[in-house]
């Protein structure tokens, strides 16, 4: 009998053991990723007064062609809107979701912690118009209403995107290219708030929808 209450004994000790051992690897864990993040952010994650949300303003005047149209105002499709107008290109950032703001799951969604990619040396992997991004919110979790702001202001800084929310309806508008056959979307039709339907050519449609509707629309296979 006394040997099972030593048996008993040294399993509980080693369950405490192992359960001590666990909270110190996980608490390490927790203080290296946060000196990792700190590193990588250059300082300390800036938690301030939540800020409110900026009015979203399309533009005045909708051109009847564009080098780029981007359907779409998640995260994908504003930084391909940025990136066509920072390479010259004239710009159309349009969406037909009744949002009011731009982020799409981000915002909207709180889809607001993000999985970071970080080398052992402190460095984001992740670069470009991502990373300007994230430099200008709280950290890798954020407040939806500073990401949305900060989504805006990085559009309306670039002279070349026009931004038009609040449309009802936007489809695809195929024409037949090449000898096989192929389509090609050379336009999109859009009905604004208004009701008014704008036929708009574009060189480029990038379909940065959720559920690719345009490119659903437009017959492409799936």
């Amino acid at each position: 009998m006394i040997e099972n209450r030593q048996k008993k004994y040294k399993q509980k000790s080693y369950k405490h053991v192992i359960a001590a051992m666990t909270l110190i690897v996980v608490a390490a864990a927790i203080v290296w990723g946060y000196a990792d993040y700190r590193s990588a952010k250059g300082k300390e994650p800036h938690i301030g007064k939540k800020q409110d949300l900026l009015p979203v303003e399309s533009a005045n005047t909708i051109k009847n062609s564009y080098d780029v149209v981007v359907v779409g105002t998640d995260p994908e499709g504003i930084a391909a809107a940025i990136s066509a107008a920072r390479n010259g290109l004239q710009t159309l950032l349009v969406d037909d979701k009744g949002r009011a703001i731009l982020g799409g799951l981000m915002t909207l969604g709180w889809l607001n912690s993000l999985d970071m990619n970080i080398t052992p040396d402190g460095n984001i992997l992740n670069k470009g118009i991502f990373l300007e991004w994230f430099n200008q919110i709280e950290g890798d979790s954020f407040d939806v209403h500073t990401a949305a702001n900060v989504f805006y202001q990085m559009v309306k800084k670039e002279k070349n995107i026009d931004l038009l929310l609040g449309a009802k309806q936007i489809s695809p508008v195929v024409e037949a290219a090449g000898p096989a056959g192929n389509n090609r979307i050379h336009a999109v039709k859009v009905v604004n708030r208004d009701g008014q339907t704008l036929q708009i050519a574009a060189k480029a449609v990038i379909d940065a929808t959720q559920d690719a509707d345009i490119a659903a629309a437009a017959g492409v296979p799936y």
